[in-house]
């Protein structure tokens, strides 16, 4: 709906639906699971990597959130322009 309404581009529409796939995997399994498994690991390796953060493979929960992070940037620009959220 928020690319629908152009309130995110493409490129964060396709990292959005990266994260939601993740996401569902995690979510409809009774497997433990982490980003290493080969369930999971795919799809984080499609993740696109923020310009800082050079320990991707090393860290990948952190890597993770940090990709989460710079979706989650992209809607608050969204709300500043807005006005729904003061800087």
């Amino acid at each position: 709906m928020a690319y629908a309404l152009s309130v995110i581009d493409l490129d964060t529409y396709r990292e959005l639906e990266k994260i939601r796939k993740i996401r569902n995997i995690f979510a409809h399994t009774d497997e433990l699971l982490n980003l290493h498994s080969e369930k999971i690991a795919p799809l984080y390796g499609q993740l696109k990597r923020p310009a800082h953060v050079t320990y991707f493979e090393t860290h990948r929960d952190r890597a993770f959130l940090e990709c989460v992070g710079s979706v989650d940037k992209v809607l608050d620009a969204y709300l500043v322009k807005t006005g729904e959220r003061s800087t």
